[in-house]
């Protein structure tokens, strides 16, 4: 009888320190510092230097705006291998990839006609107005005819090139700074490039 009354005591005296240790931990234990703020952690850029979004969500639904041929035309452009970025922002940093990359042949007069067909995007008579913009492009100097046809099927003198990303996916942000490039991985992920973006 003596050795069950002890156990119970021994039983009750074990939950109470238990219970009293939680309570202190829980109330008197200092919360665990945030990884960031969100208000300084870096963001992505969205496009990154030197290129601009596939999709610019403009009122006509165009892609690939200035390539010549129509939206990211297979003629015109050649998909390429994604890319990471890192951006870095105090004292932290995060990793931005880049899945869908394109490399678009290009000439001002393709430009003028995709900012025009843009732009009838919004008109009364966008119809009409399209066809005011391959008029145009036909009827100019630098342009012509035959150029204007070819570049519309994405052929056609194309002496500049404009590049093209879809929108970044986001890493986690990291504490430090952006660490060292890596080489190539399995899934062709380019090394990144560092790219510094202070708050």
């Amino acid at each position: 009888m003596k050795k069950t009354i002890t156990t119970v005591i021994i039983f009750i005296l074990g939950f109470f320190v238990i219970s009293v240790s939680a309570i202190f931990t829980e109330y008197f234990t200092a919360p665990a510092e945030p990884a960031e703020d969100i208000a300084t952690a870096p963001a992505c850029p969205s496009p990154p230097p030197g290129y601009q979004l596939i999709d610019p969500g403009i009122a006509s639904g165009a892609l690939c705006r200035g390539a010549c041929g129509a939206d990211c035309d297979t003629d015109a452009c050649r998909q390429q291998n994604p890319f990471t970025l890192c951006v870095s922002s105090g004292d932290s940093y995060r990793i931005c990839t880049y899945a869908t990359v394109f490399a678009c042949g290009s000439h001002p007069c393709c430009v003028t006609h995709d900012n025009c067909y843009d732009a009838c995007a919004t008109a009364a008579y966008p119809a009409i107005c399209r066809r005011g913009c391959d008029f145009d492009c036909v009827n100019t100097i630098s342009c012509g005819a035959i150029d204007c046809a070819l570049w519309a099927a994405g052929f056609g003198p194309q002496p500049d090139t404009l590049r093209f990303t879809s929108p970044p996916h986001a890493g986690p942000v990291m504490r430090g700074g952006c660490p060292a490039p890596v080489p190539l991985s399995g899934d062709g992920i380019r090394k990144h490039r560092p790219l510094f973006i202070e708050p």
